[in-house]
């Protein structure tokens, strides 16, 4: 059984959504820790490469056991949302100190995507917040650094905490999104990104690979 902890700004998801969903990935959470457990390994072994959206952080692209776990709970997910889904790519990292997530929106292959915290050790003992967009009343201001420009402005959002088991699924095309900077040691988290089958966006399957587990340098 899904716990369903909160849900926020619409419940359709033909509009713009944001839902937090808790327990989701297992009841002992045995996914999570498989998943957390997995990217310190792949960090040990210098497998993790920095990008340039958060240049501090070892990420990973299209890992097997990721994109296992994407397959595995797709029905699931696809029962919440109502819709039929292609599942396209993974994507984790390990944030580093002092990291920052500029204000930014997603390309076509993250119509519908998930993350999730894998685990966090920071100074408060919570977990980094990610921030989205809303006009909701409840809605506050953040001073953000914009992708691309690297101009601070203040944009008006939701804060939304996410413990080792919690998920949130938001439309990454459609809700700019971010993350202030980050005080802690590190938190791990992981996405997962969909199409809808039926939608616009459905050419973006795979992220135009043969499969969503890369296992060669050269796919990318």
């Amino acid at each position: 059984m899904i716990k369903i902890q909160h849900i926020y700004i619409c419940k359709n998801i033909r509009k713009y959504i944001a839902n937090i969903l808790g327990n989701f990935l297992g009841v002992e959470q045995k996914d999570i820790q498989r998943m957390s457990k997995r990217m310190w390994l792949l960090n040990r072994s210098g497998a993790l490469r920095n990008d340039t959206q958060c240049s501090k952080s070892p990420a990973i692209y299209g890992d097997p056991i990721q994109a296992e776990m994407m397959l595995k709970y797709q029905n699931k997910l696809e029962d919440i949302i109502r819709k039929k889904l292609y599942p396209t790519y993974s994507y984790a990292r390990i944030y580093q100190p002092k990291e920052t997530l500029k204000y930014h929106s997603d390309r076509p292959s993250c119509e519908i995507s998930l993350t999730a915290t894998l685990d966090f050790d920071t100074y408060d003992d919570k977990p980094w917040p990610i921030w989205i967009e809303s006009n909701a009343k409840d809605a506050i201001k953040s001073k953000i650094v914009v992708e691309n420009s690297n101009e601070i402005v203040e944009k008006m959002g939701k804060s939304y905490w996410l413990y080792p088991g919690d998920i949130i699924v938001y439309m990454g095309c459609q809700l700019a999104h971010w993350r202030e900077q980050f005080v802690g040691v590190s938190q791990a988290q992981v996405f997962m990104h969909y199409v809808d089958k039926n939608g616009p966006h459905a050419n973006q399957k795979y992220d135009n690979r043969h499969w969503i587990a890369k296992f060669h340098e050269s796919e990318v």
